[in-house]
């Protein structure tokens, strides 16, 4: 009712609304009046202890989406969008808007990644309800403290910004930052986006998304377990997981390399 049009919808909301919380203030207190009737019996068993406090769990997600839905359509207030929950079983989860060219959204956690240029992952971090610009620096900070020589850095257009730009260039001069814009480009900008140095970086950074696909295939691509910690192990882990690959994959393709040229080696003596 709320996505479609047509005559009187402002009336016709109010009036669908209303009656759906009522169904739901009705259940609410249903089960207020289960929780406040149960006997010590009752508690004192461990499975029924754990069911209850279930119920307690969802009793408050229904309390909070009834106050948001009250204040959202009966009193047309603006719902802040820190106190949205998207997922009543996962609630640290976010919406992600992929952006105005993808207009795509998500329901999920962020995750920010940064890989060398054997595509091994060096640093990663949880967006709690962080956007992309405000990480950057963070990220380069810790990545400086780990790693003391860096010659160039390579990021998504989502982390660009002037402020950005501007600080990184003061306290690392000699990075060879690679920071596409945002939007219109002025004439210096698509000079300097235009150059050899810049595309061949800029080229070299398009690796990220074949990791990021393979990150998926670790491990990462759904989180079963509830709960913040347990997802953040599995992150941990896929990461991990991911690593332990690309490194047995190279110690692999080297140990063939070694076999290769012993058989040739081995084939020249005969044949001498």
């Amino acid at each position: 009712m709320t996505s479609g049009g047509g005559k009187n919808k402002h009336e016709r909301e109010q009036l669908a609304c209303k009656r759906y919380l009522l169904a739901g203030k009705f259940l609410s207190k249903k089960v207020d009046d289960f929780l406040t009737v149960q006997s010590p019996e009752l508690l004192s068993d461990r499975l029924s202890l754990i069911t209850i406090m279930e119920i307690e769990w969802y009793k408050t997600m229904l309390d909070k989406h009834i106050d948001l839905l009250e204040r959202r359509i009966i009193n047309r207030e603006s719902i802040p969008h820190g106190e949205k929950i998207f997922s009543i079983f996962q609630p640290f989860t976010e919406f992600i808007n992929k952006g105005k060219m993808n207009p795509s959204v998500e329901i999920g956690k962020k995750l920010f990644i940064t890989t060398d240029q054997y595509n091994l992952i060096l640093d990663y971090q949880l967006g709690d309800k962080l956007n992309d610009q405000d990480a950057i620096i963070d990220i380069l900070d810790r990545i400086y403290q780990k790693y003391s020589t860096i010659a160039s850095l390579s990021t998504d257009k989502g982390f660009s910004t002037k402020a950005n730009k501007a600080l990184i260039k003061i306290v690392h001069p000699d990075l060879e930052l690679v920071m596409p814009k945002k939007g219109k480009r002025k004439q210096q900008e698509e000079k300097e986006e235009r150059s050899k140095p810049f595309k061949k970086l800029k080229n070299a950074h398009n690796a990220i998304e074949s990791n990021i696909n393979e990150l998926e295939h670790r491990g990462l691509d759904r989180c079963p377990d509830r709960s913040v910690v347990n997802f953040i192990k599995y992150v941990s882990l896929s990461i991990t997981a991911y690593n332990l690959h690309k490194i047995g994959r190279e110690l692999i393709s080297i140990q063939q390399g070694k076999d290769k040229k012993q058989k040739k080696l081995k084939l020249l003596r005969q044949a001498a």
